[in-house]
């Protein structure tokens, strides 16, 4: 109706997502706000190289004086326009040599033991306010060529700021910036999943709850303050439904056990009175009666756990004594038994009363709708799996889900059923382990399984094996 609800896990994955990035992004601009205005980060690096390069191409010349010697790439660089350089010489502040544009007014001083290269920026209002000066002073400390080589370049404010951020971002932000963002993405991920793994824990349990399970709870430990109280209130609504089916099955089952004797009483004195037509009825009734209050108290009880699974039974042994107690009435109503159980034994663990009772319900069923002179045939299937199956009507498949249900007949023609034979195969298998089903009969007809799980036959001792050779 509402569509796919959506997970809380990819939800906050989004979230912390977004916030990563918008914090990543303002880290970034903070970062290049700051490098902007701090001149030894926003200088170019190939500026203060090609100061090195100039400080290194000064050569003193025969008379002792100090010359600029450029070679053919540092002779082209100084050459272009929008660089300026000057070259001093240490000692006595001569110019050595410098570039068309003078740049010695806006070169800084050293401090006496500041480092041998720095790096500045500064505006030249005088000329242009909308230029900028990059540049980088470097000290050359050597026997007779101690200088000071200062180049700068001429950079329009804007559009070199918008390069000077690009460059910024693919040298030094984006290599560093964008793996950590990545494992932050990850271990981000792997938090989340984490986190809230607790939660995938408590929906495992709680799908675990069944009408039959209604005493298992969520469990409390180690769950996260947020959810403890959602826990806590899920718990005590199944303690309420606990007690309510407690309260509903106690009354069926007392229902149940108080009108036995009434009825034991009344067939009593129909069995004392003249034999009569109206009699016969009476007590036919009687016995319907008495099957359906029967019917009840085994439900009830099987709802409440109180048959004890702990026998190991022999599925073909409990078929063939089944089968040999319900021929009586598939004589009586003129029908037969066929019975194919194969001669290998089938283990189940189990209650072979309550599984004889189970069968039993399914061949009364089937009696019930198999025309009079057909055959109901039992099979014992591998895998430890019942059938019976009947040539009646058949099950149509929309009401196959339904069979099973308590008092539920569906298109009993001839209203016999009390509705509830089904319902405590269903019951019987579940309380086994395993599932009762209603399918076709190929040919016509309806076949109904028990399906249990099977257990390995214990092997035979060496004093057993060498006995029965």
């Amino acid at each position: 109706m509402g569509g796919r609800a959506p997970s809380l896990a990819r939800v906050l994955l989004r979230r912390l997502v977004a916030v990563f990035a918008l914090a990543f992004v303002a880290s970034c601009a903070v970062f290049l706000v700051l490098a902007r205005w701090d001149p030894t980060v926003a200088v170019e690096e190939s500026i203060g190289d090609m100061a090195q390069e100039l400080a290194l191409a000064v050569r003193p010349e025969k008379d002792g004086r100090l010359a600029l010697a450029p070679g053919g790439h540092l002779a082209k660089y100084i050459a272009d326009e929008s660089v300026r350089y000057v070259v001093i010489e240490r000692a006595s502040g001569r110019v050595v040599a410098q570039s068309r544009r003078p740049l010695a007014e806006f070169t800084p001083a050293l401090p006496a033991s500041g480092a041998r290269r720095m790096a500045f920026s500064i505006v030249t209002p005088a000329e242009d306010p909308t230029v900028r000066l990059d540049g980088f002073v470097v000290e050359r400390d050597a026997p007779g060529v101690a200088v000071l080589a200062a180049v700068a370049v001429e950079r329009t404010h804007f559009w070199h700021f918008i390069a000077w951020i690009w460059e910024e971002l693919v040298e030094d932000v984006l290599p560093v910036g964008v793996p950590l963002l990545i494992v932050t993405l990850i271990v981000t991920a792997i938090t989340v999943r984490r986190t809230l793994k607790p939660v995938a824990m408590l929906s495992h349990q709680a799908g675990a709850i069944t009408p039959r399970t209604t005493g298992l709870r969520l469990d409390a430990v180690k769950v996260p303050a947020e959810v403890l109280p959602l826990v806590s209130a899920f718990n005590a609504a199944l303690d309420r439904l606990d007690q309510g089916f407690l309260i509903q099955r106690r009354f069926t089952a007392n229902a149940a056990h108080q009108l036995r004797t009434p009825l034991a009483i009344l067939r009593a004195r129909l069995d004392g009175m003249a034999a009569a037509p109206e009699t016969t009825e009476l007590k036919r009734d009687c016995d319907r009666i008495a099957r359906v209050v029967s019917q009840l108290l085994a439900i009830a009880r099987l709802e409440a756990h109180e048959i004890e699974i702990a026998e190991t039974v022999d599925l073909g042994r409990l078929a063939r004594e089944t089968v040999a107690a319900m021929a009586p009435l598939a004589i009586a109503e003129g029908r037969s038994l066929s019975l194919d159980a194969g001669a290998a034994p089938v283990m189940v663990r189990g209650n072979s009363a309550a599984l004889a009772d189970a069968l039993g319900n399914l061949i009364e069923n089937a009696l019930r709708f198999t025309p009079p002179g057909g055959t109901v045939d039992v099979a014992l299937r591998p895998g430890a799996t019942l059938a019976v199956l009947d040539r009646g009507p058949g099950v149509p498949e929309a009401e196959r889900a339904r069979v099973f249900e308590p008092f539920w007949r569906g298109g009993d023609p001839r209203g016999a059923g009390s509705g509830l034979g089904l319902a405590i195969v269903a019951e019987i298998a579940a309380a086994h382990g395993g599932r009762a089903l209603a399918l076709d009969r190929p040919g016509g007809g309806a076949e109904f399984r028990i399906e249990l799980p099977q257990i390995a036959l214990p092997l035979p001792r060496a004093d057993q094996a060498l006995a029965a050779q």
